[in-house]
């Protein structure tokens, strides 16, 4: 888990480091690449609870949905 805190840090400084254009007319802020990132970081964690919480052992007995 500390991996992926790591990774998920370091993708942020990436991000952070990448700035859009500094004209006036760019619709491209300075932290547009950062902010995409924090989204897709918050949805991702937001998916991995969700399927954490999930009750997998229904499987167990009840395998032929996995095949369909």
């Amino acid at each position: 888990m500390v991996a992926v805190f790591a990774v998920m840090f370091f993708g942020l400084v990436t991000m952070k480091s990448f700035g859009g254009s500094t004209g006036s007319i760019s619709l491209i802020t300075s932290d547009y690449f950062f902010n995409r990132q924090l989204i897709w970081i918050g949805l991702s964690l937001f998916v991995f609870v969700a399927v954490l919480l999930i009750d997998w052992s229904f499987f167990r007995t009840n395998s032929i949905f996995l095949l369909i």
